[in-house]
């Protein structure tokens, strides 16, 4: 029983707080409030409370905020050191945890951090759990992570109505620092089996054979492996570095030190240690925009994802509903974009399908510089120009309009838009690199991209319109930026914060946008679900003539 609080109290559930809401942590708290607790966190950056905020739990401004009310504290942070430093000192969760309460530590980190961190809490009746993880970002969501805990079977039996809300199974094998060793070996044994997948693939490369088809048939053979199938989810051995390379590194390294300490060695072990670390050296510089990830190393467990999911931030959207609900956003908050966000958003964006996967797209991403600065000045001029032809042709100035309608809506939306366009935080200039001559179809090798782009912005919390105002000073921006010959600059894309919300999306009943077998006969199924917006818009009827504008005339959407 937790001391301090009345039957009434235990019965709403425990006062549960987080330090480390990355990847992995932030979809354990978010499984830990919908199991009915009281929720609290601490997050060094504002833009990541208040994204994590939204769920339900409550952000404080320090670890020694956190700690001062709670029975469960949880530190889901990236190293040894940041334990320390979040647990520790004046500002450290153990200055202010009430006796009675919880330390529950998923870090992978040195197995003497928790038994020191038990002897500061000892004084103040505070009781410690070493408790490593095995899992990533899909697997907490889902309730699946795996936990091996260190310490005493009472403390766990206490706190495991918290922990079982986001872990199964809950493994205890023994005393303090004892869930981190079993980890480190596992750990170790992983690292060894991908040095040793690297290894098959550059031999069937020398052997003249395509390694990815070489790993793909080995998965179905007797060399098969966790690890294996582990590569071949990342698309290799190097984009599995790529994604997760540091982490296996941080804990390899780990392992290797627990060994030496105890007047042993890794033997065989520490030839991929060496590998994966020095794969790792040649990543950090990107891989320091995945603060706050929690030991994405174990991020491919069984039916969970690929590495490549864990190095990236938590998507907040799920993907159907950031397919039906993004929409065109034209205000944003003053606010930078942060890299982490960019690289992620980029990423998505990249990943988009291509003919023979020549991946013909570019992107030139303009944040703040005078390149940037003179890029927005360029299109911005544009922009005004075009809205101001396009509002008197097609009455979006008319006096008689009704205020409140979509259309003036609209109108003073792209009339903000457009006179505000140097400040938004962000312009991208998709691109086409063209390999043969044009075709009518060459758009569908570079509009998938965007659209892969602003569905990624939907689901980190960001918005952006699509538009083709770069059209009317492409040679301007051509010489600008020296965008060479044979390069399309496909669009212009702007992308920050949402200063509102995305709303809902309007579109015509699905019954006249879908068709069986007879043209304009819908079938049966094509019902919108409950809720649905409709618009009163549509495409112009079959006897009316009117031009009809190309794909990149206006600001469009992903959505």
């Amino acid at each position: 029983m937790v001391r301090g609080r009345s039957p009434a109290d235990r019965e709403r559930g425990l006062r549960v707080g987080f330090v480390g809401v990355g990847s992995v942590g932030r979809p354990m708290l978010e499984q830990v409030v919908r199991a009915g607790h009281e929720v609290s966190f601490h997050a060094r950056r504002p833009e990541v409370a208040r994204e994590v905020a939204v769920c339900g739990a409550t952000s404080v401004a320090s670890p020694a905020e956190l700690g001062a009310a709670l029975d469960v504290a949880v530190v889901c942070v990236f190293s040894d050191a940041q334990v320390h430093e979040v647990c520790g000192g004046d500002d450290g969760l153990l200055a202010t945890l009430p006796a009675g309460s919880t330390l529950v530590i998923h870090t992978t980190c040195s197995p003497e951090t928790p038994t020191e961190l038990a002897r500061v809490g000892q004084a103040r009746g505070v009781s410690v759990l070493d408790a490593a993880f095995s899992g990533g970002p899909a697997d907490a969501a889902a309730g699946r992570v795996t936990l091996l805990v260190g310490g005493e079977v009472a403390v766990l039996e206490r706190v495991r109505p918290v922990l079982a809300s986001y872990a199964s199974p809950i493994l205890h094998v023994g005393g303090l620092g004892d869930g981190q060793r079993v980890k480190l070996v596992n750990n170790a044994l992983f690292g060894a089996n991908v040095a040793l997948v690297a290894e098959a693939e550059r031999l069937a490369g020398e052997l003249g054979i395509d390694p990815a088809r070489a790993i793909e048939a080995i998965g179905h053979c007797s060399g098969a492996s966790y690890a294996l199938g582990t590569v071949r989810a990342a698309g290799s051995s190097a984009g599995l570095h790529a994604a997760a390379g540091r982490y296996i590194a941080k804990d390899v390294a780990t392992a290797k030190q627990l060994a030496a300490a105890a007047g042993t060695h890794l033997g065989l072990l520490a030839t991929a240690a060496d590998t994966l670390e020095s794969a790792a050296d040649t990543l950090e510089s990107a891989a320091d925009t995945l603060e706050s990830a929690a030991d994405t190393l174990e991020s491919a467990a069984p039916g969970g994802p690929s590495p490549l999911e864990a190095g990236l931030p938590a998507d907040t959207v799920g993907l159907l509903a950031g397919l039906t609900t993004t929409r065109a956003i034209r205000r944003y908050r003053d606010e930078p974009v942060p890299a982490e966000a960019l690289r992620a958003i980029l990423f998505a964006a990249t990943r988009a399908p291509s003919g023979s996967n020549r991946q013909p797209f570019r992107f030139v991403v303009l944040a703040d510089g005078p390149n940037a600065d003179a890029a927005k000045r360029l299109v911005g001029d544009a922009a005004r120009r075009i809205w101001q032809t396009k509002q008197h042709t097609d009455g979006y100035d008319r006096a008689d309009a009704e205020p409140a309608s979509p259309r003036a809506r609209l109108a003073r939306a792209m009339r903000h838009y457009v006179d505000t366009f140097e400040q938004v935080p962000v312009l991208i200039l998709p691109c086409l690199v063209r390999y043969r001559e044009p075709t009518l179809m060459e758009g569908a090798s570079v509009y998938p991209a965007c659209q892969n782009l602003l569905l990624a912005a939907r689901a980190l919390g960001y918005g952006g319109a699509l538009t083709g105002f770069s059209l009317a000073v492409d040679a301007e921006l051509r010489a600008l930026l020296d965008v060479p010959e044979g390069t399309v600059i496909a669009g212009a894309i702007t992308l920050g914060r949402p200063a509102g919300q995305h709303g809902p999306v309007r579109r015509r009943p699905l019954a006249e946008l879908v068709y069986g077998e007879t043209w304009g006969e819908a079938p049966a199924w094509a019902i919108d679900p409950p809720g649905t917006t409709f618009t009163a818009a549509g495409p112009p009827n079959a006897t009316e003539t009117r031009s009809v504008p190309g794909p990149n005339a206006g600001a469009g959407t992903a959505g």
